[in-house]
């Protein structure tokens, strides 16, 4: 009897520890635009592999960019950007001091370009960087000039109203 009581005082000391420990934070929706600025088409898939947008197409001739489209995430999540055999992924974090992080660790070489500051990536690497709000930053393919693949990305907060349709777009792709 005197075992099961200490495992008793054990447990009702476990559980009142759990319950003053704080609570991890909930993920954060938002939402990350994607632009083909490539000259081949561009896919974005969330990590199942499961299509975040719709293939976005390459630049027409005389255009500048291609097609672009906003997909919803949360933080701690990640997407993968592929045209041909290159391929960069992007990751999501909160930043400790609020607001939204951004890194691409990329499986092919890769210059990331954002606020005039442009890093060259070899296959493997991984740059981290605060995401402002609609801050572009341009992903690409450095063999080739001008770059037959690339895209642009920027992290937009939602505002209230967007966040109910936001949730239900993030778990219709999970059910897909």
């Amino acid at each position: 009897q005197l075992a099961a009581a200490e495992r008793a005082a054990t447990a009702a000391r476990e559980a009142e520890a759990a319950k003053a420990a704080p609570a991890a934070p909930a993920a954060e929706l938002f939402k990350i635009f994607v632009r083909n600025v490539g000259k081949e088409p561009l896919e974005v898939a969330d990590a199942a592999g499961k299509a975040a947008t719709k293939p976005l197409a390459a630049a027409k001739p005389g255009e500048a960019a291609g097609e672009g489209e906003f997909a919803y995430v949360t933080t701690g999540s990640k997407l993968t950007l592929r045209s041909g055999d290159w391929r960069v992924e992007v990751e999501t974090y909160a930043m400790k001091e609020g607001g939204i992080g951004l890194a691409f660790p990329v499986q092919t070489p890769t210059t990331v370009e954002h606020a005039g500051k442009i890093v060259t990536l070899a296959a493997g690497a991984r740059e981290a960087y605060a995401a402002p709000n609609g801050g572009f930053f341009w992903v690409k393919d450095p063999s080739s000039s001008p770059a037959l693949k690339g895209a642009g990305v920027a992290a937009y907060a939602l505002k209230d109203d967007e966040k109910a349709r936001a949730a239900a777009a993030i778990a219709a792709r999970a059910a897909a």
